[in-house]
């Protein structure tokens, strides 16, 4: 079973989730969370390892979209650093040259390597979120929109 740690005072640190498998949010990110974050990002990341859902709700304005970016950044082992840019990119590039590629042209499925997850967000917050995500640049954003109007 993984140890969560508690985050360090000194929010320079990276905030260790999962130490066994090295999980954690950037010192670049950890140091604009709040405690309150943290403890949000942590519930977060405990119901994504044992593979479960969860929902994120509060007051507007306490920080939800900087707690989903550290989630993310985190399952996907982002290092806050301009290398994460093109990593998936270029791991995709070399996979292409593959035979194995050039006959069924599938991509790997998500892994620990190259995590992924479904949020499924209100139409107003894509809009946010494309705003966000550039600022923090652990993550790559890729949004892909479909809107449910509640007919059947």
């Amino acid at each position: 079973q993984p140890t969560l740690i508690v985050a360090a005072q000194d929010a320079s640190e990276p905030f260790v989730l999962d130490a066994r498998t090295g999980t954690r949010v950037p010192p670049s990110l950890n140091k604009y969370l709040r405690v309150y974050q943290r403890q949000g990002v942590q519930f977060l990341f405990e119901r994504y390892r044992t593979g479960r859902g969860a929902l994120l709700g509060d007051d507007m304005g306490l920080g939800k979209t900087i707690q989903v970016i550290a989630l993310l950044s985190a399952i996907m082992h982002k290092s806050g650093t301009p290398n994460d840019a093109d990593r998936r990119r270029k791991y995709v590039a070399k996979m292409q040259d593959r035979p194995e590629w050039k006959e069924e042209r599938r991509v790997p499925p998500p892994d620990e390597r190259w995590a992924t997850a479904l949020v499924i967000v209100p139409s107003s917050v894509v809009g946010v979120w494309a705003r966000e995500f550039p600022k923090v640049r652990t993550c790559v954003l890729i949004i892909c929109c479909s809107v449910f109007d509640g007919s059947v």
